[in-house]
């Protein structure tokens, strides 16, 4: 009788403990594939709203945007002057110093691109190239290990500017003293909206840099030479606005002239390589169209020799 009792007890037990698991597997189903109106949810649609918390992540990191006008004003006389069209990634820089009547340039953020509006023998040529990345100059550097170069420094001093509350951030070396005030309210790098023959401005390029301040827009900034003790200051002019597309567009007579595909070996080189590349390629083309033209024109009869 005992015996029997013994196997009852364990056959119940078995059942029992079995029930418990295959409850708990069911619970965890439900979790997974259920939603909270109890309705099962396919593995698609969960696919879908885990991709859409990470859409959603992302936005968040994004850069911030800017639409409006900068003018850049340099108390140097030959120095950088400029001013700037932007909307988000498109930027329209014209550059008075550039030539006697001045550039324009069409910086593309998102393609990395840049068209520049030049006239030779007398022909209007948009020249598209690819843009360089940001370089640091000689003898500078941003690591915390490197001794005796220069190095960002972000002093925490504030004060404003016009409207904005600006914050400063210093680069020293052996050679020059730079000092800037950047605004986070003006979300725009300087560095993406200067041309790439500007070759002067890396001091100013490297407030925009990894370790500098990103998305400030700098408002003022001295650069002193410590040999010589001459320095200059540039001031920006901000004027939030909207910007009419046909600003962004090549005006009409000039022929575009691509030259994103040219070789990464020569575009390393320096941004000058790549200009001189580009105009040389240029001065081909004008060639060739001149000798065709020459060609199809009728010849022009001799004039009557005089006795």
């Amino acid at each position: 009788m005992k015996k029997v009792l013994i196997l009852l007890f364990s056959l119940s037990f078995f059942g029992l403990d079995a029930q418990v698991k295959q409850q708990t597997r069911t619970n965890r189903k439900q979790t997974i594939k259920k939603n909270t109106d109890g309705k099962l949810v396919p593995k698609y649609k969960r696919f879908e709203k885990t991709q859409a918390k990470a859409e959603k992540k992302n936005q968040k990191k994004a850069a911030p945007t800017f639409e409006g006008a900068i003018k850049l004003i340099n108390s140097d006389v030959k120095g950088l002057k400029g001013e700037f069209l932007i909307d988000g990634k498109k930027v329209a820089a014209i550059l008075p110093g550039a030539t006697k009547a001045g550039s324009k340039f069409f910086i593309l953020n998102d393609e990395r691109a840049e068209i520049s509006l030049q006239t030779q023998q007398g022909s209007k040529l948009a020249i598209k190239q690819r843009r360089t990345p940001l370089s640091l100059p000689k003898g500078l550097s941003t690591g915390k290990k490197d001794k005796g170069v220069a190095k960002i420094i972000k002093t925490g001093k504030t004060k404003t500017i016009g409207e904005y509350k600006c914050h400063e951030v210093t680069i020293k070396d052996n050679v020059t003293d730079f000092q800037a005030w950047v605004t986070m309210q003006v979300p725009v790098n300087i560095k993406d909206i200067l041309p790439m023959t500007v070759t002067v401005a890396e001091y100013l390029n490297l407030v925009n840099s990894r370790d500098g301040i990103m998305h400030a827009m700098v408002m003022e900034a001295t650069q002193r030479d410590i040999a010589s003790g001459k320095s200059f200051t540039i001031t920006a002019q901000v004027e939030k606005k909207k910007i009419k597309d046909k600003e962004f567009k090549i005006p009409d007579g000039y022929r575009l002239v691509d030259q994103t595909r040219m070789s990464t070996n020569v575009r390393a080189i320096s941004p000058a390589a790549s200009v001189g590349a580009a105009q040389n390629k240029a001065k081909d083309a004008l060639k060739k169209m001149q000798d065709a033209h020459a060609k199809e024109a009728p010849a022009t009869p001799a004039s009557p020799i005089k006795e």
